[in-house]
């Protein structure tokens, strides 16, 4: 018979082995003998693969976020590597109020295998793993599996900025003075005439490249800020994804002191009025 294995992989990790025992007492009782025994096999996720999971099922809309900047960098858009830097960032934090939430530590080293799993999961997706259920950290995605990416660079051309108007260096003059033998006049003329001639060519080479290291770095900034504003709208986004939620915190707050309120009202109205 099919189990429900979501409140295993829910339960904390300090609690997991007790929590898998309970689920396949339970299951053989019920007369799944062989249920019973697969669910004992189960191997207790790792810290954090936990991690990954608990995130999947109370983060999920920043998780989504993240999987959907990941395509977005699979599909050749550059420009949100600082999104999913923001997106990653905003889950490992997520997942340390978890783990403080069940006095479970959070060590750099469990963060930096979340990090790898998160980036594996948001590529890859979860395989044949159900999501939620990872036991086993992943290893990392890697540039040639995000196979998204080398569908659209085989078919669709990514077009490149167009360069910036630099005049290319003047053709080196061709020097037509041929001096006699005989004439030494003719040949300091002739000497000083083509040093000149080299000197004009390396002062045109020399402002070529001072233009096009202006131009490389005017680029590089240019780059530099297109990511500083991805970044700026990731954190914007999460900004908002908080609000959402404690908006709804407020709500719940108040429906519950309106409910709160009421059953006082309806106490008050049976107490009635008090004998004389």
């Amino acid at each position: 018979m099919p189990v429900d294995l979501e409140p295993l992989y829910r339960a904390p990790l300090a609690a997991w082995v007790a929590e898998r025992k309970a689920l396949a007492a339970a299951v053989k009782a019920a007369g799944d003998r062989d249920g019973a025994a697969a669910i004992g096999k189960l191997p207790r996720p790792t810290p954090a693969a936990w991690a990954a999971n608990q995130l999947w099922f109370h983060a999920r809309a920043l998780f989504d976020r993240l999987i959907e900047i990941t395509r977005a960098l699979g599909r050749g858009d550059l420009t949100a590597a600082g999104e999913q830097r923001a997106a990653l960032a905003a889950l490992k934090a997520r997942a340390v109020e978890l783990c403080a939430a069940i006095d479970q530590p959070a060590s750099d080293a469990m963060l930096a295998k979340l990090d790898t799993n998160l980036r594996a999961l948001a590529a890859l997706g979860w395989g044949e793993v159900a999501p939620g259920q990872l036991a086993v950290d992943l290893p990392p995605p890697g540039f040639d599996a995000m196979s998204e990416f080398s569908l659209v660079a085989a078919t669709m051309p990514v077009a490149a900025p167009p360069p910036a108007p630099v005049a290319a260096p003047p053709p080196r003059p061709t020097l037509t003075v041929v001096p006699s033998p005989d004439d030494a006049e003719a040949r300091r003329r002739a000497e000083a005439e083509a040093a000149r001639a080299e000197a004009a060519r390396a002062e045109a080479q020399a402002a070529y490249r001072r233009r096009a290291e202006r131009v490389t770095a005017a680029r590089a900034a240019e780059r530099a800020a297109q990511t500083r504003a991805a970044e700026a709208a990731a954190a914007l986004a999460l900004v908002r994804a908080e609000l959402d939620r404690a908006e709804l915190a407020v709500a719940d707050a108040r429906a519950r002191a309106a409910a709160a309120a009421r059953e006082v009202a309806a106490a008050e109205a049976a107490l009635g009025e008090p004998p004389a």
